[in-house]
């Protein structure tokens, strides 16, 4: 992996070399000594639309990370076709144009092309955002799911050695604190930290009253072990109620 990335950098600055060389041979021909007036800015054109597109290439892994694939690419062609319209304005109109003129028509193509790359910025920098918070959302949603199946399976495998009362009871509240949590809102989905900080807490209960139901085998006093795992169960089912509260907040 280290040597393809290695290769690829090669592969890159070696374009951008060609490129680059290409440029300022076009930039300082016998041209530039036409019009002598406009070459210092016709200069400053070229150079920075020649300097964004180096940066947008030799950035591009950084850029994909932060923006994805989409925005990175939009932006790459957004930047080569800057450089190409400099490139041509600039030799198209370079024998009869003004100073005045050429900035000004130059600065405007700069300003539209900054309001394009801010524009993929901000959409690229949302969709990774959105992405990010869906996969938070998939990895909260399965581990409260696999939480459940596990508690689901232990109290199941009590029936065998606690008393059918207590039985009935701790598998009466986990319905109702199960039947709960699927008609709620989706672990993961809400991002406010005081909901964050709930679901935590209601994760860590389901964990410790997972624990706690496959210790009754070994518990003396099953009765009030199981009064203990019913309580859990409610306060459970409790917390999820005060988190919808805080969610429609």
């Amino acid at each position: 992996m280290k040597n393809t990335n290695i290769v690829i950098y090669l592969l890159k600055g070696c374009s951008l070399l060609v490129l680059d060389i290409v440029t300022f041979m076009l930039t300082f021909s016998v041209w530039a000594f036409v019009n002598m007036p406009l070459f210092p800015w016709a200069l400053c054109a070229i150079l920075f639309s020649l300097v964004l597109l180096n940066l947008v290439v030799l950035v591009s892994s950084k850029s994909i990370e932060l923006f994805g694939v989409g925005a990175y690419a939009s932006a790459l062609i957004c930047t080569f076709l800057f450089y190409i319209f400099v490139m041509v304005f600039t030799g198209v109109t370079y024998i009869g144009i003004t100073p005045r003129w050429y900035v000004i028509i130059t600065l405007i193509a700069t300003l539209l092309y900054i309001l394009v790359i801010l524009g993929l910025c901000i959409s690229g920098l949302n969709k990774n955002k959105d992405m990010l918070n869906q996969e938070t959302e998939k990895a909260k949603v399965l581990d409260v799911t696999l939480q459940l199946m596990t508690i689901d399976a232990n109290i199941k495998s009590c029936s065998n050695f606690v008393e059918e009362e207590s039985y009935a009871a701790i598998n009466e509240a986990f319905v109702n604190m199960d039947e709960r949590i699927t008609a709620s809102t989706p672990f993961g989905r809400i991002t406010k930290p005081v909901v964050i900080n709930l679901e935590d807490q209601i994760v860590l209960k389901l964990s410790a009253i997972s624990d706690d139901v496959t210790s009754l085998k070994s518990i003396s006093d099953q009765q009030k072990a199981c009064k203990s795992v019913v309580e859990s169960l409610s306060d459970v089912k409790n917390l999820i109620i005060n988190r919808e509260k805080l969610i429609i907040k």
